[in-house]
C-alpha cells in the first residue's frame, strides 16, 4: 500500500540557554545546530563546572525535532506541576520496559507476550551478539501486540553496531556514553539519513523487509518515513553528561528520550565512593598515638562506610538529578526516561514525570524470583 510521505521539518529553532545549570563565570550563549558525520567539528560543552543543585525550571518550550512514531507524553506535561491529578496522569502514561541482557530468543519471545511497551536488547552489557540480536528482533515479532524494541549499542562512536540495529530492523536504538554535544550529535547522525545525518543506505534489508514489503516501490517508501520513525535515545549516565545536558538538548535535533541510568551516575557523582564532587571526604592519617592510647586498626573513626547503592539512589542528590532531567526534557518535548529494579520504584519515577521507565532485567527477575522460591521452601 502505498503511503504518503511524512511531512518532516529540517529546521531547528534553537531554544534559549537553560538556567538550571549555570557554569560559574560563563554568560549563557546560543548554540546552534550540531551535525556530527565527524565528531571533530563539534566543539564540546563546558564540564568544568561541579556538581550543585538547579533552580526553578523555566516555562516548557516548542519541540524543535518532532518524531512521528514517538508517542511521547513529556511534551505535554508541565515541567513544574506536583499536584496528585498530575502524578496519577504522569503515571498511566510511562511506557514500561525490560532490559533483554540473556541473548535467548525464547526469553525475548515470552516477554514480549507479556504486554510491556518497549524491551532494550542489552549489545552493550548483555550476552547479545549480531547474530543473537536478529534472532531477538525476530522472536519479538510474534506477539499481538509487539513492543517497540530498542536496542542498546556500544557507544556514540558505535557506528557500525548502530547501523546493525536500525538494518536488522529495530525500533531504535539507546546509545550509553554521551558526555559531550559533540558525541551526542555523532550517535544521532548515525541514525538519520542525509541530509538530517549520515546513516549508510542498504537494500534489501530487514528493516525494509518488515516495515515496507518487498518490491521496487519499498525502498522509497522506506526512505520517506525512515528518519521520523528511528527512536534515539541517548543515556544520562555521567556528571558530564549532565553538566552538558542543556547545551546538549538546544544543539542536537532527532532526540527522542534521554534514559538516565542512576547507578553510572551516582558512581560519577561519588555517591558510591570514588573521586566525584560529591564523594565523601577519605577518612585522615592516624596520628602517633599518646602512651596507652589505642591504635587499633578497627577503630570506627579510621575505617570508611561501605557504599550503600539503594540509599544512594534514593538520596538527595539523585531526586535533584531525576527533577533536572525531566524538566530539561520538558522544556522541549522530549521523552525522559530512566532504569530501577521493582514495580514500586518504577511507579514512583513514572509519578515523578518518566514517560519510560524500565523496572529490571532478564536476568535480575529470573535471579530474583528463584531466590524468592528457594527462600519459600
Amino acid at each position: 500500500m502505498h503511503r504518503s510521505s511524512l511531512r518532516k521539518s529540517t529546521a531547528y529553532s534553537v531554544a534559549k540557554p537553560h538556567a538550571l545549570w549555570p557554569l560559574p563565570g560563563t554568560a549563557p550563549t546560543r548554540r546552534g545546530r550540531v551535525h556530527a558525520c565527524n565528531a571533530a567539528q563539534t566543539r564540546p560543552a563546558q564540564l568544568s563546572a561541579p556538581w550543585r543543585p538547579a533552580p526553578k525550571s523555566r516555562p516548557a518550550t516548542k519541540t524543535a525535532y518532532s518524531n512521528d512514531s514517538s508517542s511521547s507524553t513529556a511534551g505535554s506535561r508541565s515541567s513544574g506541576s506536583s499536584s496528585e491529578a498530575s502524578s496519577s496522569s504522569s503515571a498511566s502514561a510511562a511506557q514500561f520496559g525490560m532490559f533483554v541482557c540473556s541473548g535467548s530468543p525464547l526469553v525475548a519471545e515470552a516477554l514480549a507476550h507479556t504486554g510491556v511497551d518497549w524491551l532494550c536488547l542489552d549489545t552493550q552489557h548483555g550476552a547479545v551478539g549480531y547474530g543473537e540480536l536478529l534472532r531477538l528482533l525476530q522472536a519479538t515479532c510474534s506477539a499481538p501486540r509487539r513492543p517497540q524494541t530498542i536496542v542498546r549499542v556500544g557507544g556514540p562512536s558505535d557506528r557500525f553496531g548502530i547501523q546493525q540495529a536500525l538494518d536488522q530492523g529495530a525500533d531504535g536504538v539507546m546509545v550509553p556514553l554521551v558526555n559531550s554535544v559533540a558525541e551526542a550529535a555523532e550517535a544521532v547522525s548515525y541514525c538519520r539519513f542525509p541530509p538530517q545525518g549520515c546513516r549508510s543506505l542498504v537494500a534489501p534489508s530487514r528493516a525494509i523487509l518488515v516495515q515496507e514489503g518487498a518490491g521496487g516501490a519499498a525502498l522509497g517508501r522506506y526512505l520517506q518515513s525512515a528518519n521520523s520513525r528511528v527512536q534515539v535515545w541517548l543515556q544520562v549516565e555521567s556528571l558530564q553528561c549532565l553538566e552538558a545536558l542543556d547545551a546538549i538538548l538546544d544543539s542536537v535535533p532527532g532526540i527522542d528520550c534521554l534514559f538516565v541510568g542512576p547507578a553510572d551516575l551516582a558512581v560519577s557523582m561519588g555517591l558510591l565512593g570514588g573521586p566525584g564532587p560529591l564523594a565523601p571526604q577519605p577518612p585522615q592519617p592516624l596520628r602517633p598515638q599518646p602512651a596507652g592510647g589505642s591504635s587499633s586498626s578497627g577503630s570506627s573513626s579510621g575505617a570508611a562506610a561501605l557504599p550503600d547503592l539503594a540509599a544512594a539512589l534514593a538520596g538527595p542528590e539523585m531526586q535533584e538529578v531525576h527533577r533536572r532531567v525531566i524538566a530539561a526534557c520538558a522544556a522541549r518535548g522530549v521523552a525522559a526516561g530512566c532504569f530501577c529494579v521493582g514495580p514500586a520504584r518504577a511507579k514512583e519515577l513514572a509519578a515523578m514525570g518518566y514517560s519510560r521507565v524500565g523496572f529490571d532485567t532478564d536476568l535480575g527477575m529470573l535471579i530474583n524470583s528463584t531466590s524468592a522460591a528457594l527462600k519459600a521452601l
